[in-house]
């Protein structure tokens, strides 16, 4: 790894570390600032997030939700609410 990259997984690390058990994506944006993160972007069905820091670029990428080529079913307001 480099300097991004410790500097991004030690955030992380604390972030996970001291996150309240509620209401904790404050702490964790908090924690990205200090740690010269300028901006995230998720990839979510790839499960990807790009992060930009003030020591270079970092993507993490995790396993994907599917694999291969498979049907998207229509949006469904009421199952996601029930989800939620």
């Amino acid at each position: 790894m480099n300097k991004a990259s410790d500097n991004l997984h030690a955030a992380l690390q604390r972030a996970i570390a001291g996150r309240p058990k509620a209401g904790g994506f404050p702490y964790l944006a908090e924690t990205l600032r200090q740690a010269g993160v300028t901006h995230n972007f998720w990839y979510l069905p790839s499960c990807q997030s790009l992060y930009l820091t003030e020591d270079g670029p970092v993507m993490t990428v995790g396993a994907p939700l599917v694999d291969g080529m498979v049907d998207v079913p229509p949006f469904d307001q009421d199952t996601l609410i029930t989800a939620l």
